[in-house]
């Protein structure tokens, strides 16, 4: 196929040369010279197709229904054994669009702090409007749509064009709706396959196919038009999150086999990178004892509004009920003179209402990937398993619980940080914020009378929370046409990606949800254009 194809072209041609310098008698008899020969390409291709999606989340499986739509053959790769669904089963089911693209377009680059250029901003932004009515076909509901500007940063320009829903079922309900629709289509998955290098003509710099680790067995796949890297970010490289964030020590709640597999396969073909330093996220519940232990929990706040954050020496540090997306951001405070951050770990501090009002963390299966690929057991719904395992610390009084809190934990010590919390300064704390409560203003950081609910019914009880995200905005940088830059930002020709790979999102979020329609968005174009491209042979 593919590889003799190219053989037979260039034998033609030497031999055309060979041919026309005949006349010179003494070569005749030498032995022509064997035609020059592909040595990059693979022996054989073991699987061929028009378009190659690695990864299958939100992001791939969107890239594989439009590719096929348009005509083109698909063959997707996906190194989990089983249909996990990615970050996109993990989602709450969040989504946006733009009531006013251009202006929508303008907030995602300020929001970027210009890292994303208007023309990708405004794919996105104009892609959203096509991306809910194609949901909507497929039978997706959407609840809670509201006409007014949702947008998580409104002090930022033009959030009003924001406009945003919840889809009924949550991500759950989106995956099982891709996976139909990619089943309905007869497009195959390779499930256990696991990529791990682009085939690139060294001198087009095109990408022809891939190479991937099947069931322990090593195969080359053909891409006749192109290849799409949907395979999530790196939060669980430890080396790329310890070279790229600034926090340390950090964790995650996202999808445990996003290993940062596409910013490699992509560097290793001259891809430029972008915003790699910026992440999304908040305090994370994670805890060294877990089996396993790589993965933490999403959510770790109380139900109802008796709590505060406190940084590591008990001092309250913030607004509470600022967007959580963006909480991350208050994380990174650093003392020169102690050379520590100040707010690794905080902890969140409760009372017994708060204990009862529901579970701190995700009810709906921990970090929601299943069990049976290293997925935790749901979080309780009262939160005594945890207090019962030593996760949640417990105090008669507020100074016992500073007491407890102050003593290490297998998560501090596997973390290097020793516990630091003061008890009079937790003390205090509390002390404040309930004479706030009591007054209906929160004179330190201005959280409305409505949110002011005490901590005051004993016992009390804290928790650390560290750095964490579901996924990271940066990798792979990407075009207006989902099209993979080098770092000339030129398009390195046949590679295309969608999602957290590299998303179109910088240092702030859009609102609930940016990330899977980011991936829904790109993968919609991504699909669109792979099946435009030109087939070679």
């Amino acid at each position: 196929m593919g590889k003799e194809g190219i053989d037979r072209r260039g034998f033609i041609k030497g031999a055309g040369l060979v041919a026309a310098g005949a006349a010179v008698s003494s070569l005749a008899a030498c032995t022509p010279p064997e035609p020059e020969r592909d040595f990059w390409l693979p022996e054989k291709w073991d699987y061929e197709t028009d378009v190659v999606v690695i990864g299958y989340g939100g992001a791939g499986a969107s890239a594989a229904i439009v590719a096929k739509d348009e005509g083109a053959d698909v063959l997707i790769l996906e190194k989990v054994p089983i249909e996990g669904g990615g970050t996109t089963r993990m989602c709450m089911g969040m989504t946006w669009w733009a009531s006013d693209p251009v202006r929508a377009a303008n907030h995602l680059v300020a929001l970027s702090f210009g890292t994303v250029p208007p023309d990708v901003a405004l794919a996105e932004a104009q892609q959203t409007l096509v991306m809910r009515q194609w949901l909507e076909g497929m039978g997706i509901v959407f609840t809670s749509v509201s006409d007014n500007p949702s947008a998580e940063n409104p002090n930022v320009a033009d959030s009003a064009a924001i406009r945003g829903g919840a889809i009924v079922g949550q991500g759950p309900a989106l995956f099982e709706t891709f996976d139909r629709e990619v089943k309905d289509r007869d497009i195959e998955i390779l499930f256990d396959c696991e990529a791990h290098d682009l085939i690139q003509n060294p001198k087009t710099k095109e990408i022809l196919g891939v190479k991937a680790t099947y069931k322990g067995t090593e195969i080359a796949v053909k891409a006749r038009k192109a290849t799409a890297l949907c395979c999530g970010g790196f939060m669980y490289n430890h080396e790329m999150l310890n070279n790229f964030l600034r926090m340390y020590p950090f964790v995650s709640y996202g999808w445990r086999y996003n290993t940062g597999d596409g910013i490699t396969m992509a560097q290793k073909v001259g891809a430029k990178l972008w915003h790699t330093n910026f992440v999304i996220g908040r305090g994370t519940a994670w805890f060294a004892d877990l089996e396993p232990a790589v993965a933490g929990f999403i959510g770790g706040t109380p139900r109802t509004q008796n709590y505060i954050l406190v940084d590591k020496f008990g001092k309250r540090y913030g607004n509470e009920n600022l967007p959580s997306h963006s909480a991350l951001l208050n994380m990174g405070d650093f003392d020169q003179r102690s050379s520590e951050y100040t707010r690794i770990p905080i902890y969140v501090i409760f009372d017994e209402t708060a204990r009862k009002a529901g579970g701190l963390c995700s009810a709906a299966g921990g970090c929601m990937i299943p069990t049976e690929i290293g997925g935790h057991p749901a979080w309780s719904a009262d939160n005594m398993t945890e207090v019962n395992k030593g996760w949640i610390k417990k105090g008669n009084t507020v100074a016992e619980l500073a007491a407890e809190l102050g003593k290490a934990t297998p998560s501090t010590q596997k973390m290097g940080i020793p516990p630091a919390i003061v008890s009079n300064n937790l003390v205090a704390a509390v002390e404040r914020y309930n004479g706030f409560c009591k007054g209906g203003v929160d004179e330190d950081f201005g959280i409305t009378t409505a949110s002011l609910q005490p901590i005051e019914t004993p016992p009390f009880y804290g928790m650390p929370l560290w750095p964490g995200c579901s996924d990271n905005p940066g990798g792979p940088k990407r075009n207006a046409k989902a099209q993979v830059l080098d770092p000339h930002d030129n398009p390195i020709p046949r590679l295309y990606e969608a999602g957290s790979v590299g998303p179109a999102i910088g240092l702030l979020y859009v609102r609930g949800g940016a990330f899977i329609v980011d991936a829904m968005t790109f993968g919609m174009i991504a699909g669109k254009n792979m099946a435009a491209e030109e087939a070679w042979e």
